[in-house]
Formats: C-alpha cells, sequence, structure tokens
C-alpha cells in the first residue's frame, strides 16, 4: 500500500492511494482469499482491503490491484467530510487481471468528533455489488 496527502489550503486535502494483495498459490483456501470491502484495512480480516461503495467483504481473486482518491475537507474543527472515488481490478492469474470487469465504487462521509469518540455516517454506491451502501460508525476504531 502507497498513500500520502496533498494539502490544499487550510480546510482541503487529496489522498490518493495505491494498494494491492498478491497470492501465489494454486488452490489458495478460503480463509487467506483477498477480500475487498468495508471502510478500513484488516477490519474484520486480515486480509481485508477497504473499497469504497462496497460496505460488506466480498471474496476476490487472488491478484487484487486498486486505487482510491479521497478528498477531505474540514467545515469546522470537528466536522469532516470525505469523497472517495475507488477503482480496482481482479484475476486468478496475472494475465487474467487486465481482461476481467473494472469494479468502480464511490462514497461520501460526514465525521463529527464528539468529546467521546468520533461519530460518522458514510454512503456510498459500487458497480461490484450494485446496491446503496450506508454505514454509521459510533467511537472509534480498533
Amino acid at each position: 500500500m502507497w498513500r500520502t496527502n496533498f494539502p490544499i489550503g487550510n480546510h482541503l486535502a487529496i489522498q490518493p492511494m495505491f494498494y494491492g494483495r498478491l497470492l501465489h498459490c494454486e488452490n489458495t483456501p478460503v480463509i487467506l482469499s483477498n477480500v475487498m470491502g468495508g471502510e478500513w484495512m484488516g477490519h474484520y480480516f486480515e486480509q481485508q482491503l477497504p473499497f469504497a461503495g462496497v460496505g460488506y467483504a466480498e471474496l476476490q481473486w487472488d491478484k487484487f490491484f486498486a486505487a482510491q482518491l479521497q478528498a477531505q475537507y474540514s467545515l469546522t474543527t470537528n466536522n469532516i467530510l470525505q469523497f472517495r472515488f475507488a477503482v480496482a481490478k481482479d484475476g486468478d492469474k496475472y494475465r487474467d487481471v487486465m481482461k476481467g470487469e473494472t469494479m468502480l465504487g464511490s462514497s461520501m462521509s460526514y465525521s463529527y468528533n464528539s468529546p467521546y469518540g468520533p461519530i460518522g455516517l458514510s454512503l456510498g454506491y459500487s458497480n461490484v455489488t450494485d446496491k446503496i451502501y450506508f454505514f454509521f460508525n459510533l467511537g472509534f476504531v480498533f
């Protein structure tokens, strides 16, 4: 994974991220398979990779590559808006990665940093699930 932050003024930051996971074996056991979805890396499964617009864990092929562009805007000190757009490709073999359908996803989130921890709402959509995704977060993520 590679991620960096480009601040633009006092309130806006652009954060590109490139990530993936490559498995080099025949007949990968399900417990080791690539899993994508959710808001954070390794949230439900150690091998889980986030993807904008996918709320639940989705199994993927052995070779998975993704890119995400996130814009984060601070309305005030405690109020933050985030917009994410992600694109990914996967395949069982390297030669198959570019042949499959391109996965696209986007989400927008609002977070409030309360004295008791962050409170957040996310809404997203992806062509992977073809459903609108809603997520509510109350407190810190461990």
